[in-house]
């Protein structure tokens, strides 16, 4: 304001990060860009954080290749010169050296679990078998265990095992293959969430002004767009459900308080339609909606994805916004809610597993004996995604302490922190939806704006004034304008001259006014003293 506010530090906070995308793509996608570069650059480089081999190449490795992206180029940079600049990055906020080789070994740990196969049919694992790792893999598991610093026999144990406690005894529960390789792709998500989130940290730490040197901040909250896909997962609802909530607040701001405050002012107003999603809101987040259903699920000793989608049928059968597919194989896995971008089909599929979002102690105590300090550390203090057994995690805790509670209670905190600030929207609309330039799609241009409020937005602000003003500043701009209209000599106070004339009283009026806080009265006195002023 005025000039005297600087900027002196930024902060960055995470509210979803896509964990799926780490052990599986869509088709023509890619994983995190971090991957591709890692291994773009030199044999001779990437041989320092263990991924130097012949076949530690992206359309070897399971989790770069599952998308099938042949995508090498980003915005016209090739991903080796993009993994100089990442490094260079990574320097200016401290992470260089011996902590960035530690962080790029981690990250290289990821990719190599992918590469762990396990005795037996790959494609079809046994539900009844006992996991064991393959000695016949292309990639052995010796990798893996050499870029996480950690005993390959102690790695085998972890995941192809799990521990279960008692209060008198402690027992080694073997997994079956299907159960190991959930195991390890759980391992993979959940080691690289924890080294994002200890970048991020970096990063503010970096970058972030100390306590209380500042007063306001200026915010900028990027968000996923409204996800529809053929298939859409867990990590779908979360984001379409955030989506809900500040189209929510938007409605709030350009709808409600806008007309609202027209119908206050005495401003004639014929009242404008729109969408409320308050229903998608109440069918999500209420205590029989999908959130609380999916959490009362993953509490049962033999919940399961369908049990899930059955018993929010039984519920909300009847309620207009949710319906399930009558066709299909999945139909009993599905169910769909009509958002206000459009009607989306979810597939339950791994649900129950991902809201857990928890792995065995097994998995963390491997890593807290990790020779690489920055893992030791990242997996020495406990989080709510560990829990030690089977029992602990169908607990009671699991509610609190489930993916999709955490995210309620970040996206609440989010709409408090957005609820106190003056907001500004920025609408991305996708042109096409074949990702080419020069491709404009009228048709679903149209459907978005509309779905996204725009065109209600715009025949708000046509209907309504344009140009506002705030009343203080209205009165103080006017003020100098009514003494030439009504030939008075405004002063602070009530003393006043004139010329004489009907302007007089009411000019003598609004003076009054003036320095009393009533900015809606000051406004009117001087509207009437005008218009007097105009007669005469």
């Amino acid at each position: 304001s005025g000039g005297s506010c600087r900027l002196v530090g930024s902060r960055c906070r995470t509210y979803l990060l896509e964990r799926s995308r780490v052990v599986g793509q869509d088709a023509g996608e890619r994983n995190y860009h971090i991957f591709y570069q890692m291994l773009a650059t030199s044999a001779e480089r990437r041989s320092a954080f263990c991924l130097g081999g012949a076949d530690h190449h992206r359309d070897k490795l399971r989790y770069t290749r599952l998308g099938s992206s042949k995508t090498d180029k980003i915005e016209g940079r090739p991903d080796a010169q993009r993994f100089d600049d990442t490094c260079s990055a990574l320097a200016l906020v401290g992470v260089e050296g011996a902590v960035l080789e530690q962080l790029l070994r981690a990250l290289a740990g990821v990719l190599l679990l992918g590469q762990i196969v396990f005795e037996g049919d790959a494609d079809a694992p046994a539900k009844d078998d006992t996991a064991a790792f393959s000695k016949s893999s292309i990639v052995p598991p010796q990798e893996a265990a050499k870029a996480l610093d950690v005993e390959v026999v102690d790695l085998e144990k972890a995941v192809t095992h799990r521990t279960l406690r008692t209060r008198n005894e402690e027992m080694k529960k073997p997994l079956s293959t299907a159960e190991a390789l959930t195991t390890r792709d759980s391992l993979a998500k959940e080691l690289y969430a924890r080294t994002f989130d200890w970048l991020v940290a970096r990063i503010c730490e970096a970058t972030g002004a100390p306590s209380g040197t500042s007063k306001n901040f200026v915010g900028l909250l990027d968000i996923f767009g409204f996800e529809s896909f053929a298939i859409n997962r867990f990590e779908q609802l979360c984001i379409n459900f955030a989506n809900e909530k500040l189209q929510q607040k938007f409605t709030s701001d350009i709808f409600k308080t806008v007309q609202q405050e027209y119908l206050s002012e005495g401003i004639p107003w014929e009242k404008i339609e729109y969408k409320d999603n308050a229903p998608v809101l109440a069918l999500i987040e209420s205590k029989l909606g999908v959130c609380a259903m999916l959490n009362e699920e993953c509490v049962r000793p033999r919940g399961s994805d369908q049990n899930f989608v059955s018993k929010l049928l039984s519920v909300h059968k009847d309620d207009p916004v949710f319906s399930t597919p009558r066709v299909g194989k999945l139909r009993e896995l599905q169910f769909s809610i009509a958002h206000y971008a459009g009607n989306v089909t979810y597939t339950t599929t791994g649900w129950l597993e991902r809201n857990r979002g928890t792995i065995s102690d097994d998995l963390v105590q491997l890593l807290r004996g990790s020779k690489n300090p920055l893992l030791k550390g990242l997996f020495a203090t406990p989080t709510a995604s560990e829990g030690s057994d089977a029992t602990e995690r169908r607990g009671s805790k699991v509610g609190a302490d489930s993916v999709i509670t955490n995210f309620r209670t970040s996206l609440g905190q989010l709409m408090e922190t957005v609820g106190r600030t003056q907001s500004q929207y920025v609408r991305c609309i996708k042109p096409n939806k074949n990702k080419t330039p020069a491709e404009m799609d009228n048709e679903m241009v149209v459907e978005q704006l509309r779905c996204a409020g725009v065109i209600e937005a715009i025949q708000v602000s046509r209907a309504g004034f344009p140009a506002r003003m705030p009343l203080r500043e209205f009165a103080l701009r006017f003020l100098l304008l009514a003494r030439s209209a009504t030939g008075m000599l405004f002063t602070r106070g009530n003393a006043c001259q004139a010329s004489g004339g009907k302007g007089k009283a009411a000019a003598a009026a609004a003076v009054a006014l003036v320095g009393k806080g009533d900015d809606a009265g000051l406004c009117r006195a001087l509207a009437v003293a005008l218009l007097q002023g105009s007669d005469q």
